[in-house]
């Protein structure tokens, strides 16, 4: 595009988005695509100048159709920032170039020891919430449960035809490339059984904050996914420290804020984390292909092909080195994770000697002792743990014991206080 400031204010004209009062201001950010914060005498808006090489392939267009039916149909669900829609489209037309205009918001976004456990849960409460509204969009379908292996013989051939200075960095890196992608397509065709639309590309930089609250931003990638899978994918977008490791507390926020809508009990860890090189392998591809030229278009684009491929294979071998950490953390937080028990909390049952036994040992007058079992268990003030294959609430000074397999409630009794320190027990 020539002149961008002359194309941007004919498109607020048209669109009768004001008269532009400053010149554009180019946002830094995305990879993809051009964006531009716009001040007009009626308001300030984000003007995104859609890349004319990508929206030339097939089927980006509808993608970006349906992305933002899918932003449209979560507006109410979570916070988010959508296309404006003109006569019906929030994809628009100019001159031969595709445009998407948004309200601005004066936010910003958090990145690296600037994430804080709040933030982390928060995610967690954004992502679980979308996973669970479980969405349809007319048209869209389910990712395929087949996926081909990449070519990575043939781009390294390419690669060394042109002499390219990364063509080393892919040869060292070949065998493992090889190994993560037939991992990740070993196991798509199970991950794929269970499939949801949501984001696809939570990453810090498509969240911006504001009053403390996250706004989700650039849904072109949204689309069907194994929720599990998209959970590992953020998890190492927000929860990874400087020098590579998990933040366990950041993570068991994240997971806190996640269960709240989704249950993780029985998730087959093994299966989604042979899937989590999926993301990054396309991306690198995708990427490797521009710096080929075989993708894009010019010599930006080959240079920032380079950058994201180098960048990319690094993330991959550090996703590699934490797996069997995270691996231990999932299985682990699965197996003891509170919010297990409370979305469960309707199969609440106990017998009739169970009844007895509790009214007896609490010296209840309650009748509905379940029921006050579950109120007990849903208050703030419930310490609730799991060890073997029950459940112990501590509160209000007495102890509740589930089972964890068929939520018995199988007694209840009073919290023994410990004698004092040096004094003898009577």
């Amino acid at each position: 595009m020539e002149n961008v400031e002359s194309t941007i204010g004919k498109l607020c004209e048209k669109y009768m988005l004001g008269r532009v009062i400053k010149p554009p201001l180019a946002v830094t950010g995305g990879l993809l695509h051009k964006m531009y914060r716009v001040a007009t005498d009626k308001g300030e808006y984000a003007v995104k100048i859609l890349n004319p090489n990508i929206m030339k392939r097939d089927n980006v267009l509808n993608n970006m159709i349906h992305s933002e039916q899918i932003s449209n149909e979560l507006k109410n669900k979570i916070n988010l920032i959508g296309a404006k829609e003109f006569d019906g489209k929030r994809v628009i037309m100019l001159d031969e170039y595709y445009f998407m205009v948004f309200e601005w918001l004066e936010g910003k976004s958090v990145f690296g020891d600037d994430i804080t456990e709040n933030h982390c849960e928060q995610i967690g409460l954004a992502l679980g919430k979308i996973h669970k509204a479980n969405i349809h969009i007319e048209g869209l379908k389910p990712e395929s449960q087949a996926r081909k292996l990449i070519d990575w013989d043939y781009l390294l051939n390419e690669a060394e035809k042109q002499k390219a200075d990364y063509a080393g960095i892919i040869r060292d890196n070949l065998s493992k490339l090889k190994k993560w992608d037939r991992q990740s397509a070993g196991s798509f065709k199970e991950v794929s059984k269970r499939q949801v639309i949501s984001h696809r590309d939570l990453d810090p930089k498509n969240v911006m904050w504001k009053d403390n609250k996250p706004f989700i931003i650039d849904w072109e990638a949204a689309g069907y996914v194994n929720p599990f899978q998209e959970l590992i994918e953020v998890i190492n977008y927000w929860c990874v420290n400087p020098v590579g490791k998990y933040d366990n507390n950041k993570l068991s926020k994240l997971m806190k804020g996640y269960v709240q809508s989704m249950n993780i009990a029985g998730v087959n860890w093994e299966t989604i984390l042979n899937c989590s090189y999926d993301g990054m392998s396309g991306w690198l591809e995708y990427n490797l292909k521009r710096a080929l030229g075989i993708e894009g278009a010019g010599e930006n684009d080959k240079e920032e092909g380079k950058t994201q491929l180098i960048q990319t294979i690094f993330e991959l071998n550090k996703c590699s080195e934490r797996q069997e950490e995270l691996r231990e953390l999932l299985y682990s937080y699965g197996q003891n994770c509170p919010e297990e028990l409370i979305l469960n909390i309707e199969k609440l049952h106990t017998t009739a000697l169970g009844i007895t036994r509790i009214k007896k040992n609490l010296s209840l007058a309650e009748d509905d002792v379940v029921n006050w079992c579950k109120s007990k268990i849903l208050s703030n003030n419930a310490d609730i743990t799991k060890k073997g294959k029950n459940w112990y609430i501590n509160v209000d000074n007495c102890i509740i014991t589930v089972n964890g397999y068929s939520y018995t409630i199988i007694t209840a009794h009073r919290e023994k206080k410990q004698a004092a320190s040096g004094q003898k027990g009577e």
